[in-house]
């Protein structure tokens, strides 16, 4: 059995920004996303993980084992640099219609999901389906959740054969 925990301070995050569709229409001809480097502030990562294995059979002929993982961890935007205060960073291609993004923020994670919140709708036509353009959208973006897991869990199996000569995994 292992317990890891871990805390990292990234101090100023170089990280890959797009540019916006207005700013490289012009000379964006094959439709790839362009970027450019900055220097964004500090990110910390902070996180806990415990393995547990067990040796289920353990002869001269088979062995085998199993582990189990499971971790937590989570990224956070603690401090912008000067002149810095959201970054946009979804590609509008992905996107088209700009209801959601991801953004860099402090105080939330790193490329953290924000949407426009459902205001209201309404069947306007009357043929009981919702079109596009019978729903309203807030004004204001709303987080909602970072973009990859907090907690995940890992099981592997290991079947060894031939004194350990033949290793199976999965």
């Amino acid at each position: 059995m292992s317990l890891t925990a871990y805390r990292n301070t990234r101090y100023d995050a170089i990280m890959s920004i797009p540019l916006a569709p207005s700013v490289t229409a012009a000379f964006n001809q094959g439709g790839f996303l362009l970027s450019y480097y900055a220097n964004i502030g500090t990110i910390q990562n902070t996180g806990e993980e415990a393995r547990v294995t067990a040796r289920v059979l353990d002869s001269r002929i088979a062995q085998w084992s199993v582990t189990a993982l499971v971790s937590h961890g989570a990224n956070l935007v603690t401090h912008m640099n000067s002149g810095l205060s959201a970054i946009d960073v979804t590609n509008s291609s992905v996107n088209p219609d700009g209801n959601f993004r991801n953004r860099i923020i402090a105080g939330y994670p790193l490329d953290g999901i924000w949407v426009q919140p459902l205001a209201s709708y309404a069947d306007v036509n009357g043929d009981g389906i919702i079109e596009a353009n019978e729903v309203v959208r807030g004004d204001s973006l709303v987080y909602v959740g970072s973009p990859t897991p907090n907690y995940a869990l890992n099981v592997s199996t290991t079947l060894g054969l031939f004194n350990g000569r033949v290793q199976l995994n999965t």
